[in-house]
């Protein structure tokens, strides 16, 4: 389970310099040690969300996923190292985490594993639906 976080920030892809306001407010969190997930914006390279410089997300409904110079280059934005890891998690449906497959580009594989560690989680997106509609019922009935 991924804890619960405080705040949420999400940033619009409609906006000019939404990318670099993100990657520069990811690793602001990561200094403050803050308990809130970023959501990136559309087009964001590599990744679809972080809490901090070392926990960043992607979600995907596809059976595969590859892994290449754009992940590189974000990890190295972040100051992933071999010392210090980034965890990359690939958040895919409940039901095809077990086929899920994660490929690297020839001249990449070596460096990409050598920032971070790359996780797959099932998730089940109708239940999570389902747990923040009672959520904000029991908010709204208090």
């Amino acid at each position: 389970e991924f804890p619960a976080h405080s705040t949420l920030k999400t940033f619009s892809n409609g906006v000019k310099g939404q990318i670099d306001k993100c990657r520069a407010h990811i690793k602001k969190i990561a200094e403050d040690q803050k308990a809130e997930l970023v959501v990136c914006p559309t087009n964001y390279p590599a990744i679809d969300g972080a809490t901090n410089c070392r926990t960043l997300y992607q979600v995907t409904i596809s059976s595969k996923k590859s892994v290449g110079k754009a992940y590189v280059d974000e990890l190295e934005s972040f100051g992933a190292s071999e010392a210090e890891k980034a965890r990359v998690f690939f958040l895919v449906p409940e039901k095809i985490v077990e086929y899920f497959s994660i490929s690297f580009a020839k001249d990449s594989k070596d460096d990409a594993l050598k920032l971070a560690e790359f996780w797959v989680v099932g998730i089940n997106l109708i239940e999570m639906i389902e747990d923040a509609q009672k959520k904000k019922s029991k908010i709204t009935a208090s």
